[in-house]
């Protein structure tokens, strides 16, 4: 990746990209062997992003890795405490956006749409890349707002807005698809987590993993913000599939050796 791309960041986006990186590897690789650890690491990453947000949202004046770091508890404890049903609600929310990437990516072969939708882990990725001011001191007090509190409510007013004009953009009977579809995810990822705890956690886990690992790629990189495969649809579509995929048979083939060891 360009260094150049690496140090334009600021640090609280260094700081969540490379750890949803990590997360990410180690959810593709371990996450449904070990069942707390797979929960853990996915509310982890949401507890750090969430305290974040709070932080700039509200302005609140204690340092951003404070509120990170409170996030990340109190996501962590409510993961442990709520395993279960934490594992279902996360594969839900992973395959209602999974089914939703599906649908967006369809309207790239619909002649009626004049410019083409960018790739959900783009745009999730462009959401929370926020530059360095160039002509701010780095060196200053982070709690400067224009270090990243500003900068981040920004950037995520500037995403919603994109979203509201993707959604607008795109023919009615894309909403009624597209509603059916997160329904659905949703709908099959808590029956699931509740009935087939397993299966559905090593689902979730490679699900989350693997786009965990594109948006930290693409963020890191600086993607969002240049051509490439990252602007396709389809091709992030197939990445995150076959990562996701990669994961599964990963684990399942590291579970089935440890089961004959066993016997």
């Amino acid at each position: 990746m360009p260094l150049s791309s690496l140090t334009a960041l600021t640090t609280e986006s260094q700081a969540w990209l490379i750890l949803s990186g990590l997360c990410g590897i180690l959810l593709l690789l371990v996450g449904g062997a070990v069942i707390r650890m797979g929960v853990a690491l996915t509310g982890l990453v949401l507890g750090t992003l969430a305290g974040w947000m709070i932080w700039a949202s509200l302005e609140i004046p204690v340092p951003s890795w404070l509120m990170m770091a409170l996030g990340a508890i109190v996501f962590l404890c409510f993961a442990l405490l709520l395993a279960r049903f934490v594992t279902a609600l996360m594969l839900g929310m992973i395959l209602a956006i999974w089914l939703i990437g599906l649908v967006l990516t369809w309207t790239v072969f619909d002649p009626k749409l004049e410019s083409p939708i960018r790739p959900l882990p783009t745009w999730m990725a462009s959401a929370i890349s926020l530059d360095q001011d160039p002509d701010s001191d780095h060196g200053s007090d982070e709690m400067d707002p224009e270090h990243a509190g500003i900068a981040l409510h920004e950037s995520l007013v500037t995403s919603w807005k994109e979203a509201q004009e993707t959604w607008a953009a795109i023919p009615p009977v894309y909403h009624l698809v597209i509603g059916l579809a997160a329904a659905a995810g949703l709908a099959l990822g808590l029956l699931s987590g509740l009935f087939f705890h397993r299966t559905a956690l090593l689902l979730m886990t490679c699900s989350w993993g693997g786009l965990l690992v594109l948006i930290s790629g693409i963020g890191l990189a600086g993607g969002n913000a240049r051509d490439g495969p990252w602007q396709s649809s389809v091709a992030m579509m197939i990445a995150w599939t076959a990562l996701s995929a990669f994961g599964w048979a990963l684990q399942r083939s590291l579970q089935g050796r440890q089961s004959s060891e066993e016997t």
